[in-house]
């Protein structure tokens, strides 16, 4: 039977008219009579008329069959097909459209991104992360993906509504045009506790033992390193992605201690007036750096963090070897789940601060309005108005409330249940599942890394352990680190993004080389640091911070 489905909201006239929709061609828009058709000296309204909006039933009555590219989608190692996935094959199922998945073969999204665009033939949808403001401009110009202005209102009226909700405005704002134009159906997170997550933790246990409290400054966080060090034989460990050139990566969060905006990676920050600066080239940096190799030379960080990946701290945590850390609700997750066999109590501590009662500002890539640029794009592999006004459709299925428990928790009386207060809960057969949560998830929901719907924070919740939950409720308390992110989504002209591009790259590198070289000592950071400012403008930094002040005043003008 097809379920009639409730909008989130209805669509305002004034939204309408933002976006000329009185006019948009379709069989489904009440147009106004043509002077060309009305008798001399009749009175023509001038009033304009909102589109009408065609109820969506779902599964839709169509035989049509829609190619998805997405790496966000993968197939749980169970299946060797997307008819066998319970999420996949359901997809389907609801929409009532055939899913011809297109799943990436290299595991480097960029590069298999890449050599998609090189190809003859497009999928009908590419939904993928960092999108930039550029990129799809281009595309819309050379005629490689749709224009979706006139349309994503009438045949995406779920999506519409829920974008335009006061909530969401930065949102709808990141995924606009310089001249007003959407490109995409846009994921984003429901709110604040979905768009951090990753931040300190320590052993809980060992601060009772040694009567400490919760560290608040860095010197509180260097007095308990020291303890643990001398009493334990444990040092602060986190994983070598954090020296990665990408700042959403590479901020520990440590750097808030000082005021700094990064770690060891390059980036761009706005400071109290609106302005954009370098994180590198402020005191702040130099402060946090040069603790950073105080606590290298006095032998608090674990050496093997410039090489370690994930899996190996989860080890050496699980060896009490390890008295602080850094990573992602996953990881304190993983902690908590070994310490059942030793004892010991992990928790999560919130980012240092520069004095008690000072806001934090460490900022990674979650911060940003439209978190990780992830959008579902329309190609100019389908050929049609009509085709377009089906993909659209399909599309939109996730904005329904449907749709939106779909993607977040799978399917009711499977997968999930509804409590006395109507929250989602998994079942056993998730809870029970012998690859774990992680994997269950991967089987039945559609948020392995991000949904073509809104990311609810009760999803996020239910996949972690209750200490990573409280943890992440820590990690964005009294923060001010939105309001200084340098948006994602700026657009450059073909000028600046030439010679940013040239310039910055090189930038980023020498970054986190130099940064990996003054925690480690290798270049002392008091003698050599005026010299790495010198250098970097040398590099070009001028002309980059230029160009991006110019892109901001250009996006919140937009």
């Amino acid at each position: 039977m097809k379920k009639e489905l409730k909008k989130l909201l209805g669509l305002t006239l004034t939204a309408s008219l933002l976006f000329g929709m009185a006019g948009c061609g379709s069989s489904n828009v009440s147009n106004q009579e043509s002077s060309e058709n009305t008798e001399p000296g009749t009175e023509v309204s001038t009033e304009v008329t909102e589109p009408i909006i065609e109820e969506i039933t779902y599964p839709l009555d169509t035989d049509a069959t829609i190619s998805l590219w997405s790496n966000a989608f993968p197939l749980n190692s169970d299946y060797s097909e997307p008819s066998q996935s319970p999420f996949h094959s359901g997809l389907a199922k609801n929409t009532g459209v055939d899913i011809d998945w297109r799943f990436p073969v290299d595991t480097n999204v960029t590069t298999a991104y890449n050599t998609l665009m090189a190809d003859s033939e497009l999928p009908d949808i590419i939904f993928k992360g960092t999108w930039t403001m550029n990129e799809v401009e281009t595309l819309m110009d050379e005629g490689v993906i749709w224009d979706l202005t006139e349309y994503i209102p009438i045949y995406a009226p779920d999506y519409w509504a829920a974008i335009n909700q006061p909530q969401y405005q930065d949102v709808l704002h990141a995924i606009t045009t310089t001249d007003g134009k959407q490109f995409c159906i846009a994921s984003w997170v429901e709110g604040d506790f979905n768009i951090c997550y990753q931040g300190p933790m320590v052993r809980l246990d060992w601060l009772e033992e040694c009567g400490l409290d919760m560290p608040v400054t860095l010197e509180d966080w260097e007095e308990m390193l020291t303890v643990f060090k001398e009493k334990y034989g444990a040092r602060y460990a986190f994983a070598k992605t954090y020296f990665s050139t990408t700042s959403s990566t590479a901020t520990l969060g440590l750097n808030s201690g000082t005021g700094a905006y990064s770690s060891f990676a390059a980036n761009w920050f706005l400071d109290d007036n609106g302005k954009v600066q370098f994180a590198q080239t402020q005191p702040e940096w130099k402060e946090y750096i040069t603790i950073m190799n105080r606590w290298w030379e006095n032998d608090l960080i674990d050496k093997d963090s410039v090489t370690m990946n994930a899996a190996d701290v989860r080890t050496k945590a699980a060896n009490n070897l390890v008295s602080a850390s850094h990573g992602a609700f996953s990881q304190l997750t993983n902690f908590v789940k070994d310490a059942e066999k030793t004892g010991a109590v992990w928790s999560g501590v919130e980012n240092p601060r520069v004095a008690e009662g000072v806001p934090t500002c460490a900022i990674n890539m979650a911060y940003d309005e439209w978190t990780s640029q992830y959008g579902a794009v329309i190609t100019n592999n389908v050929k049609t108005e009509e085709d377009l006004i089906t993909v659209l459709k399909f599309l939109n299925y996730g904005f329904t409330e449907e749709g939106i428990k779909y993607y977040a928790y799978g399917t009711e009386g499977v997968s999930y249940t509804l409590n006395s207060e109507g929250e989602a809960e998994y079942t056993e057969l998730l809870l029970n599942d012998p690859q774990g949560l992680t994997g269950a998830a991967k089987k039945y929901t559609g948020t392995m890394t991000r949904p073509i719907s809104i990311q609810q924070t009760h999803a996020a919740k239910l996949k972690n352990s209750e200490v990573a939950v409280e943890a992440g409720y820590m990690w964005i308390e009294n923060t001010v680190a939105a309001q200084h992110c340098v948006p994602a989504s700026m657009s450059y002209t073909e000028e600046e993004n030439l010679a940013y591009t040239n310039a910055y790259s090189a930038i980023k590198t020498y970054v986190s080389e130099m940064s990996l070289k003054f925690l480690t000592g290798e270049i002392d950071i008091e003698t050599e640091y005026d010299n790495f400012v010198a250098t970097l403008k040398e590099m070009g930094l001028d002309k980059c911070q230029e160009i991006q002040q110019a892109a901001y005043d250009r996006y919140i003008s937009k």
